[in-house]
């Protein structure tokens, strides 16, 4: 693997996992009412079809960062809905 590899995978990876921070935030506070749902949504989808596109051409750092950056904003999606209190 070559040396930007190395660091676009490390990099990525970095920033994916920067969503777990919100969900941390989330989780601390206990409320969602300030978080834009739609975003989240729409960065899980990019970063879904980034991923098969990554899994398309072999590509391990798309594959490693965007897999990340699902579980993440995957995790600010269920701590969304567990303290959207506009649900109860």
């Amino acid at each position: 693997m070559e040396p930007i590899e190395i660091l676009s995978m490390t990099l990525g990876t970095i920033a994916a996992a920067s969503f777990f921070l919100q969900a941390f935030k989330i989780e601390k506070l206990r409320e969602s009412k300030e978080i834009a749902l739609p975003m989240y949504l729409i960065l899980l989808v990019t970063a879904i079809t980034w991923l098969l596109y990554g899994i398309s051409i072999g590509s391990l750092p798309l594959i490693v960062s965007y897999s990340v950056g699902i579980v993440s904003n995957a995790t600010v999606i269920v701590v969304y809905f567990m303290h959207d209190k506009s649900r109860k």
